[in-house]
């Protein structure tokens, strides 16, 4: 029996299931300190990985940013060169032909970018020289740049300490030329044993010039008046360049003309003519709107005569009494609003006996529709037509009948103000005071909203014509005469509205594409900011401002300045306050560079370019004269400073190689990567 209870007896058994469980334990807990001490090995081995590819990577970009910037140096000294050399005529007698320009420029490019210290010329070969004269890349701290083999062991001359030569292939891809310097190795070696290497191609495009030369117009413009171009009673005009002015006052009177040949003239506000006004068959206007004007107490008529290219954000206005307008070329009143008339672009003839000949149009293209103006400057009534005369607005008021009064318009004494309850909502009412007798005219029109707003307005004035054609003719005829349709049977014609066709009892339209609209629409506001169509700049930046360095200008003490070249005035810096005024006769003949803060009056004809950030008055001619732009930018001033210096072009300052200004060219799309890789 002892035996079998001894057998029984369990004691001590947990004791052993205890010290089981703590070796499984102990095994269990070594195993996940080892996977753990595991993981923070990879964990640790892959950081440093990282580490070393994104310095292998970093030291690549710093070789492509050394790489740009003496893509920008050569690309400002071929342009300087080629704008010293510039005209519009350029012609190569012995082969009698003209001078190709883009050519000129990317062989002036090609000059000085492979003569650049990037290359060097070994054999009868070229090759890039990575670390010559600048170091692109820091090399120490375990970075090296590394050759490709094969060409280095090709080379009968081997490179210099702290050198690395490699292939350069020259070639042609598409319409462009391209620099690509081959098989750029960069590797990182980190103290405890990593290595990352990172390898690529790097691609030079060979710029255009005319994209340079568009970034950079300076030489082509005539004239900037950043308030406004006033030309009074005077036989002026603007020749071969661009002008840009704020606003444009023409005045020229009865036996006067401002004319414009082969110019861009932008106005970023309005152009008022009293008097003539014409731009050439090579000219282009750019304007927010056009007034036709007409003082009462004179007898000759006022007229515009747009026979380029004219682009115009909102109205042209025939105002005076028998204003003409004659319109040639191509015509874009590329506003589309259906809410503001400020916004909406159309033709509105307001002056008895006007004349709107479109005869000799190949494009009109008008994406707005006429409004009925309220007098509240808000409200405007929405009309169905692109082509108006003022008395299409009778068409719109709503039969009186409809509404419950004697008439529409209908007249009343203020105190006695008619009961409109009901029909608030769904017509325009206008109150006019009658201010000779104290009463008052009601005028209640149709009301035509938004999108569908248009197409109700375009069919309901449709059904008024259809209705109405001879009292609409007879009404027409008080205000055009004559009033000419293009005759070539092939015009472009579109519009968002309708307009007459007197001739032929008929009504035509053909609607507007928007994207055209949107398009110039934002070249609009590119061109009165930056004098280009494709640059786009802050909403704050005027011609002025991204022409001239106005920091360095306004560090000036009131006065004067000579810029000498040669001996001679080439050009001077006019700094006042106010509205101080220079006149060009004061100056000398050989200055053809002007830039004033205050005004500037052009009483004699003038070749080169006029800058005032006031008004400029124009008595004479003002000719662009590219050719002598960049000598006068070079001249100096007695402190040794040239004129360049406070102009905001980099390429225009005493060092060519300057680069502290910002340049507007894409240098990522310029120079880039090709065949990037990593190991």
């Amino acid at each position: 029996m002892s035996g079998i209870k001894a057998l029984l007896n369990n004691k001590g058994s947990s004791v052993i299931m205890v010290l089981i469980a703590m070796a499984f334990i102990s095994i269990l807990g070594t195993i996940l300190m080892f996977m753990a001490y595991t993981g923070y090995q990879i964990k640790s081995a892959e950081a440093k990985g990282e580490r070393a590819f994104y310095s292998a990577e970093t030291a690549l970009d710093e070789v492509r940013a050394g790489i740009q910037a003496i893509v920008t140096e050569c690309i400002a000294k071929a342009y300087t060169d080629m704008l010293v050399e510039y005209k519009h005529d350029m012609y190569d007698e012995e082969k009698d032909e003209p001078i190709n320009l883009e050519d000129v420029f990317r062989r002036g490019f090609e000059h000085y970018f492979k003569t650049s210290d990037l290359f060097r010329q070994v054999s009868d070969g070229l090759f890039y020289n990575i670390l010559a004269d600048g170091d692109f890349v820091k090399v120490g701290d375990f970075i090296s740049v590394t050759e490709n083999i094969n060409i280095t062991s090709a080379l009968e001359t081997q490179p210099l300490d702290g050198q690395i030569l490699g292939e350069v292939d020259r070639k042609a891809v598409g319409d462009e030329v391209v620099f690509v310097l081959k098989s750029i190795e960069i590797s990182h070696s980190t103290a405890d044993g990593f290595v990352s290497r990172v390898a690529s191609d790097i691609v030079v495009v060979v710029p255009d010039f005319s994209y340079v030369r568009a970034d950079y117009p300076i030489n082509d413009i005539a004239l900037i008046a950043s308030e406004t171009l006033n030309i009074p009673a005077a036989d002026a005009g603007i020749n071969d360049g661009i002008a840009f002015a704020g606003n444009i006052t023409v005045n020229t009177g009865e036996h006067f003309e401002f004319s414009t040949n082969n110019t861009t003239l932008i106005s970023s506000g309005n152009i008022n003519v009293n008097g003539k006004f014409t731009t050439d068959s090579y000219s282009s206007l750019w304007a927010r709107r056009i007034f036709v004007e007409k003082d009462d107490d004179v007898a000759y008529e006022s007229s515009v005569q747009l026979l380029g290219d004219t682009y115009i954000a909102d109205d042209l206005v025939l105002n005076g009494e028998e204003s003409r307008a004659i319109l040639k070329g191509r015509y874009y009143g590329f506003g589309r609003s259906l809410e503001s008339a400020d916004e909406s672009s159309s033709i509105i003839v307001n002056g008895p006996g006007s004349t709107l000949d479109m005869s000799g149009l190949n494009t009109l293209f008008l994406a707005g529709h006429s409004f009925i103006d309220t007098g509240s400057g808000y409200n405007d009534i929405l009309m169905g037509q692109s082509v108006s005369v003022k008395s299409d607005q009778l068409a719109y008021l709503v039969p009186a009948s409809e509404i419950g009064l004697q008439s529409n318009p209908f007249i009343f004494d203020t105190a006695e103000t008619p009961d409109t309850t009901g029909f608030e909502d769904d017509y325009h009412l206008v109150y006019r005071p009658v201010a000779a007798t104290g009463q008052t005219l009601l005028f209640v029109f149709m009301k035509f909203d938004g999108i569908d707003g248009a197409n109700g307005a375009n069919t309901y004035f449709q059904k008024y014509f259809t209705d109405y054609s001879e009292e609409i003719k007879d009404y027409v005829s008080q205000y055009l005469n004559p009033y000419l349709l293009p005759d070539d049977p092939a015009a472009n014609m579109q519009t968002s509205g309708y307009y007459y066709d007197l001739g032929i009892d008929d009504i035509l339209i053909s609607p507007v594409m928007p994207g055209v609209s949107l398009r110039l629409s934002r070249m609009y506001e590119n061109i009165t900011r930056s004098l280009s169509t494709s640059i786009q700049v802050g909403n704050e930046i005027t011609p002025y401002s991204y022409i001239v360095d106005t920091n360095e200008v306004n560090k000036l003490e009131n006065g004067r300045y000579d810029f000498i070249e040669d001996g001679n005035t080439r050009a001077v810096i006019i700094k006042c306050e106010g509205n101080s005024t220079t006149n060009i006769s004061s100056l000398s003949p050989d200055v053809n560079l002007i830039l004033s803060t205050g005004n500037v009056i052009a009483d004699r004809a003038f070749e080169g370019l006029i800058i005032s950030n006031g008004t400029i008055e124009l008595y004479s001619s003002v000719t662009a004269a590219p050719r002598d732009i960049i000598p006068s930018i070079r001249a100096k001033n007695e402190a040794g400073d040239m004129f360049g210096k406070f102009l905001n072009q980099s390429f225009f300052t005493e060092d060519d190689h300057a680069l502290e200004k910002s340049l507007s060219w894409d240098m990522s799309a310029l120079v880039s990567y090709e065949n990037w890789r990593r190991w």
